[in-house]
């Protein structure tokens, strides 16, 4: 591609992008939070009480029209001479002059505004479109960590113009190195994308592809969502590829379960365990090595889950695994509730196999089951599965989780 093609795309995404955000703006205008004024009262400012008046009047006027009048703007210029603190009167008759489609002068006045009211949102989203507007680019993108700071519920919204306007995985990377000096803001319109429905698995891997290979708990949570998105959409296949892409220092595939060891991950989701701590219990990794569980007894929830890709055949499951020798030894868990391992179809939530974990010594798990070849990909999940009959939860230690395939004819497991 040539560099002024490149150049002509940047400029066209970056102007659709920002001129979106004018409806944003104009919404934004109804309440005195919009100007960076704290509600109720004016006392406070240093402006005679006529000036609180004036103030009062041209932000209602403002609010219904998004315009000034020729009275008020000869009275608002008046008070900006006269008061060097105030921010109101540049705010306005910026967002005024740029609806007038006067750009420039809408700058500098809501540059002003922005100067003397860092907190005014409604000079940092209309210097957005102004910027946006005759290219500046770079000075746009610098106006919105402090917004997306300042105003967090503008998130989605400025986040859903970006999406929006990309229609390739090529302009997404034209995106990404726009915001090449702002990780943050790419990280959450990556996972806004994952969110939104309209989103398509190539843009997915896009967006993914195009984060920081650096980045803290933020980054990570945006690459799983990505992924467990692409997952939910069926694109099991994608979602496999885009992980070994973004950890191409991975084992590849060949085993059937991924660090079956049960190390501390390396790794992400869902192709690696992905643990969860809730209301119902705890899952988390042991000091000493293994996974350890806390399950409280109550409710049903999920603490460990793996997405596998087991072709279509017969397989063994073997947990090792050992269980807390505090609690004693109880009977019945497989029929009363109690944790359990279990592999379902992930393409449609049909389960596979379940095995419960029994107290008892040597409470490790082993079963046989048989994949189908329309089912793609499965989940492997350690489960708890409702109220025990005693009501004192499980908690175990395990150690291993291994997978093998073994021949068709061979008999079934319990």
């Amino acid at each position: 591609m040539s560099s002024g093609g490149n150049g002509n795309r940047v400029a066209r995404i970056a102007v659709a992008i920002f001129a979106g955000i004018a409806g944003i703006a104009a919404a934004a205008t109804g309440t005195i939070h919009t100007i960076g004024v704290p509600a109720g009262s004016m006392t406070g400012l240093p402006v005679p009480v006529t000036a609180h008046g004036l103030l009062a009047t041209s932000r209602v006027k403002f609010a219904e029209t998004q315009r000034v009048s020729d009275q008020d703007r000869i009275a608002l210029q008046t008070l900006a001479r006269k008061d060097t603190l105030l921010h109101e009167p540049f705010a306005y008759l910026g967002f005024h002059a740029l609806r007038e489609g006067n750009t420039q002068e809408a700058r500098s006045l809501l540059e002003i505004a922005r100067d003397r009211r860092p907190r005014s949102r409604i000079a940092r989203l209309a210097l957005l479109e102004a910027y946006g507007q005759d290219g500046s680019i770079s000075k746009a993108i610098s106006e919105l960590v402090p917004l997306m700071r300042l105003e967090p519920e503008l998130v989605e919204p400025l986040a859903g113009e970006f999406i929006a306007t990309l229609s390739s995985p090529a302009e997404v990377e034209l995106l990404a190195r726009l915001l090449a000096n702002e990780p943050s803001i790419l990280t959450q319109i990556t996972e806004m994308a994952a969110r939104s429905e309209r989103t398509s698995p190539e843009m997915l891997s896009a967006f993914v592809q195009a984060l920081p290979d650096q980045g803290g708990d933020n980054l990570r949570r945006a690459r799983s969502r990505a992924m467990l998105a692409l997952v939910e959409r069926g694109e099991f296949a994608a979602a496999r590829a885009l992980w070994q892409d973004i950890f191409p220092n991975a084992p590849k595939p060949g085993a059937l379960v991924f660090n079956g060891a049960m190390a501390k991950p390396q790794f992400l989701p869902p192709f690696d365990w992905d643990l969860v701590a809730n209301d119902e219990g705890t899952a988390e990794w042991s000091a000493s090595g293994g996974l350890y569980v806390d399950y409280y007894g109550r409710g049903a929830s999920v603490f460990a889950r793996q997405l596998l890709s087991l072709p279509s055949g017969r397989y063994r499951l073997a947990v090792t695994q050992s269980i807390d020798a505090a609690q004693g030894t109880r009977t019945g868990l497989a029929e009363t509730g109690g944790l359990a391992w279990q592999v379902s179809c992930a393409a449609n939530d049909e389960m596979i196999t379940r095995q419960a974990v029994l107290d008892r010594d040597g409470a490790s798990v082993e079963r046989v089951f048989d994949i189908d070849a329309d089912c793609p990909a499965q989940w492997l999940e350690l489960v708890g599965r409702g109220e025990l009959r005693r009501g004192d939860g499980q908690r175990i230690l395990v150690r291993e989780v291994a997978l093998t395939r073994i021949a068709a004819n061979e008999a079934t497991g319990p």
